[in-house]
């Protein structure tokens, strides 16, 4: 135990190294590594790789599918799956204006990110936990990783040769490295490890600290071997001098601690250097090696580590630099949604997009230039606006072949009520709590749509909480502040709607009980699921398409209860035809 004293049995686990992370860029990697000597085609070409994936994304249902299983989206209304399932049954999601409006909107997001946060895939590269060698097997500069390549696991693949190693957040030219991964004997213990990197015990500074000042206890580190990124040279990492923290010779008060928590919301600057270090790195010569952005990378190190030490940093230190921001650095414009149900992109910015911004009195108006450097080559890269229109010029040649994009809803529900007829399920008794399932959901959603919207007196889209994305200056001053709140509202919404799922599946038996949608999956026997399950789900579909939805006055009518029932409903009929006639396969519709 690192702190005794405690009694509690309990043991946390935090994280667990089932899989590996991707390995993502960002601007500060990106920066750096150019001035480390990668040409600026080679970022372009990643990018360009991400862009053409994320098109072919939306070819088919099946490349759908795969997009939203990588982003941050609500994982409970298992919206791949039910894309997947349609497919199976003879279904296209294109033809649904709601399903398709929210993977337009996941797709906006992932674009957003690359264009405005930098955020390029690198398919050889993983994120990993580091831990030590306690053989003491590696050498200095040495590391051992091995990592398993598939989603849900598969081959190990130890990698070999030169690697790249670095952790975010990474400001000093010196955060990047360059090592040397080797194999182990196989009689040795670190054979049976898995998704992890392994750092040397040996040498006169341990790795990990090189990398801003990484330990062993629990930090991510990013590996890569695309040989395109491998810098030309190499920094010597920054060696911050250790602070000793503010010792009291007393027991702590009350008075203590809100004094800590005061002069820390005061002194509080790291945003304010960060967005210094990218202006002052784009605008220098030397870029990351230019002495004032090494100066905001030491006042970074220490801003971090103020709540372990209680040293302030002092902004009045930090370098001068020119006001102006460089192109990348503009905020992203609005998004909107035209009349016909089409997201748009809003270029008026006149008007404060979010209610945070009204906190900031003294903010003005910035002045931008064009960057020539990598990224601004990259941010003019992406025109948003282009992209947006091919893809919806696609999608209206789809709807003129197949018919104005409307909801599937009523044609599934028929296809259910048939399989239904033809297997002798009755669902009828099951309405009322279908109704009060749906009501209970709708009253939740709407609440949701108020009180995560950044914006006063207005609300959220209902496929901006299905999808658990806020569309707003993703790319602008408040970035951070939308994808906190993003978060937030995505985790509410997660809990709703695994109760109505655990409601569909369980009964309200199960709800009161206190059992998971996880643990759900874990019964075993013949118990009310396999009775009631498929009932209650097609109960749910038919309240969803017979009976209108939550109306609000702002609003709308509340509709996405239909596609979770269906995502359920499509389960269960699959589980049903599993358990009674052995089959995994559904008949077309």
């Amino acid at each position: 135990m690192k702190f005794g004293g405690s009694e509690s049995q309990v043991l946390e686990i935090c994280g667990a190294a089932f899989r590996p992370l991707p390995m993502v860029l960002n601007r500060q990697f990106i920066k750096i590594l150019e001035d480390l000597g990668v040409h600026t085609d080679v970022f372009l070409q990643l990018q360009n790789e991400q862009v053409d994936e994320l098109r072919c994304m939306l070819t088919s249902a099946r490349n759908t599918a795969s997009l939203l299983d990588t982003l941050e989206m609500t994982k409970a209304t298992r919206l791949s799956s039910l894309i997947n399932d349609l497919h199976d049954i003879g279904l296209d999601y294109h033809t649904d204006y709601f399903l398709y409006g929210v993977v337009e909107m996941a797709v906006i997001s992932r674009l957003r990110d690359i264009k405005y946060r930098g955020r390029i895939d690198v398919s050889e590269g993983v994120t990993l936990y580091g831990i030590m060698d306690e053989t003491g097997y590696l050498k200095q500069g040495q590391v051992y990783v091995v990592t398993e390549r598939g989603p849900d696991g598969g081959r190990h693949e130890i990698l070999r040769n030169t690697v790249i190693v670095t952790r975010s957040p990474a400001m000093h030219p010196g955060d990047i490295q360059v090592v040397n991964a080797v194999d182990v004997p196989e009689n040795s213990p670190l054979k049976k490890l898995s998704n992890v990197v392994v750092f040397s015990q040996h040498g006169d500074r341990d790795l990990p600290s090189m990398l801003s000042g990484g330990d062993l206890d629990g930090d991510l580190y990013n590996i890569i071997w695309d040989k395109r990124l491998r810098p030309k040279l190499v920094a010597t990492p920054a060696d911050y001098p250790k602070v000793s923290p503010v010792e009291l010779d007393r027991a702590v008060t009350a008075k203590d601690m809100s004094d800590f928590f005061v002069t820390f919301m005061e002194t509080d600057q790291l945003g304010m250097i960060c967005t210094r270090h990218m202006q002052l790195a784009d605008q220098e010569p030397d870029g990351t090696f230019s002495v004032g952005c090494i100066k905001l990378a030491g006042m970074a190190s220490t801003a971090v580590d103020y709540s372990k030490t209680g040293i302030p940093i002092n902004i009045r230190e930090a370098p001068r630099y020119d006001s102006r921001r460089p192109d990348f650095m503009a905020p992203s414009p609005r998004v909107v949604v035209s009349e016909k149900g089409y997201f748009d992109l809003e270029e008026d910015d006149n008007q404060d997009d979010e209610a945070f911004e009204g906190i900031d009195t003294e903010q003005k108006p910035w002045r931008y230039y064009r960057s020539d450097k990598a990224l601004g080559h990259l941010y003019r890269a992406i025109d948003e606006h282009h992209f947006l229109a091919t893809m919806q010029d696609q999608h209206r040649a789809l709807t003129l072949r197949s018919g104005d994009p409307s909801s599937m809803l009523p044609t599934l529900l028929k296809y259910i009520q048939k399989c239904a007829s033809t297997y002798g399920v009755n669902y009828t008794h099951a309405l009322p709590l279908a109704k009060d399932i749906r009501d209970s959901y709708d009253e939740s959603l709407l609440d949701i749509m108020y009180n995560y919207c950044p914006t006063l007196h207005t609300h959220l889209s209902e496929q901006e909480v299905f999808s658990g994305t806020i569309l707003g200056r993703q790319g602008g001053a408040q970035g951070k502040s939308l994808r906190e709140l993003s978060k937030t509202m995505r985790e509410r919404f997660e809990a709703v709607t695994e109760y109505a799922v655990l409601r569909i599946t369980r009964g309200d038996q199960a709800t009161a009980q206190g059992v998971t949608v996880v643990e759900e999956e874990q019964y075993e026997g013949y118990d009310d699921r396999e009775i009631e399950g498929l009932p209650r789900a097609i109960a749910c579909l038919e309240v969803a398409v017979r009976e209108r939805g939550w109306v609000d006055r702002r609003a709308g009518e509340l509709r996405s209860f239909g596609y979770v029932a269906a995502g359920v409903c499509l389960r269960e009929l699959r589980r049903y035809m599993i358990t009674t006639f052995g089959r995994n396969t559904l008949q077309r519709v």
